[in-house]
């Protein structure tokens, strides 16, 4: 199992980051990350479970939300929304890790493509 630790996101497509620095492992074993902005409302935050197959289940469940704040232009203290992202990623217990580290790959590509940078960026859908 690793370690809490902090980590950076790409936020442009060259060289920009914004590093989450971990806060707190909530009593159900959620993760918690935040960026370190001065004004609580516009800090990036990031959660991360894992919940492996109860009695009898068949499946694990891996979770991970990141929310990043919409601040208003004029008054950059006030937070007028968020755009959020949730992945849940539901695992056969059977998986091999070859199968599950093909799929990891696949995700990421994933969120390369068109199917999602189009949609997002420009919220357009494919016709």
């Amino acid at each position: 199992m690793p370690a809490i630790a902090a980590f950076a996101l790409a936020t442009d497509g060259s060289t920009g980051t914004i590093t989450l620095n971990p806060t707190a492992i909530d009593a159900k074993g959620v993760a918690h990350w935040s960026s370190g902005e001065s004004i609580l409302d516009a800090r990036t935050t990031a959660t991360q479970s894992v919940r492996l197959p109860v009695k009898g289940g068949k499946v694990s469940r891996v979770q991970v939300n990141l929310n990043m704040p919409i601040m208003d232009t004029t008054d950059t203290t006030l937070k007028i929304g968020e755009v959020a992202a949730r992945l849940e990623v539901v695992v056969p217990k059977n998986a091999t890790a070859a199968q599950r580290e093909k799929f990891v790959y696949m995700a990421k590509g994933l969120m390369y493509t068109s199917l999602v940078g189009s949609a997002v960026q420009d919220l357009v859908n494919f016709y």
